[in-house]
């Protein structure tokens, strides 16, 4: 016959190890929510700064449209973020536009050689990037 302090001390033991488990668990499960916020909150960070970025390039060949001396706009907020572009003559024809979008530190910029026709600009190349301001 066993005693009962040996057999409560067995019921101890086997709820401490099932408390381990459960913790263990609760772990794991937490380490991969977290990771798949963190790449949510990138994924969204990307989207935005993209969209801003198309915003300012968007006005920017709206305003060449209009005059071909367009020089780009000055930063502003624009939604969540802000949006900036500068245009630079480098030929006859030919301008190079830079389109920022930021947010929180981070910015989206597009490079774009623009060709301007009796149409209209014309995007010739286009370069996108993204980082850290």
């Amino acid at each position: 016959m066993v005693s009962r302090s040996r057999e409560s001390g067995i019921a101890l033991i086997v709820a401490l190890l099932l408390l381990v488990l459960v913790t263990m668990s609760l772990l794991a499960v937490a380490g991969y929510v977290q990771g798949r916020v963190n790449a949510f909150q990138v994924e969204q960070r990307t989207v935005i700064l993209t969209a801003l970025a198309d915003a300012a390039m968007a006005e920017t060949l709206a305003g060449l449209q209009e005059d071909e001396d367009f020089e780009g706009i000055d930063r502003r907020q624009f939604g969540a973020g802000s949006i900036a572009s500068t245009v630079v003559r480098s030929q006859p024809s030919t301008v190079e536009v830079m389109a920022r979008g930021r947010i929180t530190g981070w910015q989206a910029t597009i490079e774009a050689r623009v060709e301007l026709t009796p149409a209209g600009p014309r995007v010739a190349s286009w370069a996108v990037g993204q980082g850290p301001e």
